[in-house]
């Protein structure tokens, strides 16, 4: 189960023109001082400059606040919060700040590129929240953003599978593939997360189940897997489907639904 999650203007060149044409003077008629003296100029051609400069790139502000939304608990003192900018899939914007009493932070001179994507991150008892990914504004450089952040709890009581799709399909002969993916809510206001030796979801598998898989990740730091099946150890995080899970696994298929 995974999380449901889930400026500056790039440097251009600029080039100005200027054409300075020569200056034609007319010859006087055969004979006078004039024309003896003041040879007619040459028409020389169009003389052009190209001024080449940098434009200076833009840069604004992201700033906001870490929101407590657990009742009765605080904004930790002194925590730290990471601001990242993503053009695309690479990552080129990674600054770190600390919150201040009120729980605000603050990052200026934050270059403003065209469609780079920011959020911002911060980790607390082990379980990382994040802001919603938005662009830095063009017109008033500032990016106001809300962290929200809650307390933790073991006991999944408020846990509940909000949807579950099911996909069934023969593999083989005598195969069944089993496909399912999980919509998780957490109704509470705390962060579930494992205990000592369990996990968030506690999933039990048919008896012949075989071949079992994850779409994100493999048994060991998130899944465990346990004789009757598996332990999700990834926090769930308050909300409506704010987490979801994909497995697949393979049953024997005789023709038959047991």
């Amino acid at each position: 189960r995974n999380l449901a999650l889930v400026g500056s203007m790039p440097q251009t060149e600029a080039a100005t023109t200027l054409a300075v044409e020569a200056t034609v003077i007319e010859a006087e008629p055969s004979g006078s001082p004039e024309a003896e003296s003041t040879p007619a100029a040459e028409v020389g051609p169009t003389l052009q400059s190209t001024l080449e400069g940098t434009a200076e790139a833009a840069r604004g502000t992201v700033r906001g606040s870490v929101v407590q939304g657990t009742s009765g608990e605080a904004v930790p003192l002194g925590l730290e919060v990471t601001l990242h900018g993503f053009d695309g899939q690479a990552e080129v914007v990674n600054a770190t700040s600390t919150v201040g009493r009120d729980g605000s932070f603050l990052f200026e001179g934050v270059e403003s590129v065209p469609g780079r994507l920011f959020v911002v991150t911060t980790e607390v008892d082990g379980v990382l929240y994040g802001t919603e990914t938005a662009l830095l504004a063009d017109t008033s450089g500032v990016l106001d953003q809300t962290l929200l952040i809650f307390g933790t709890t073991t006991d999944p009581s408020q846990l509940r599978i909000s949807r579950m799709h099911l996909l069934l399909s023969p593999a083989a002969e005598g195969v069944l593939e089993v496909i399912q993916l999980w919509l998780v809510s957490n109704d509470g206001d705390r962060t579930v997360v494992a205990g000592d030796g369990d996990g968030v979801l506690n999933v039990v598998l048919p008896e012949s189940a075989f071949g079992l898989a994850f779409e994100d990740g493999t048994p060991g730091a998130r899944f465990t897997l346990t004789e009757k099946g598996f332990r999700d150890r990834e926090p769930v995080r308050p909300g409506t489907m704010s987490a979801q899970l994909v497995l697949s696994y393979s049953l024997p298929n005789d023709g038959r639904l047991h």
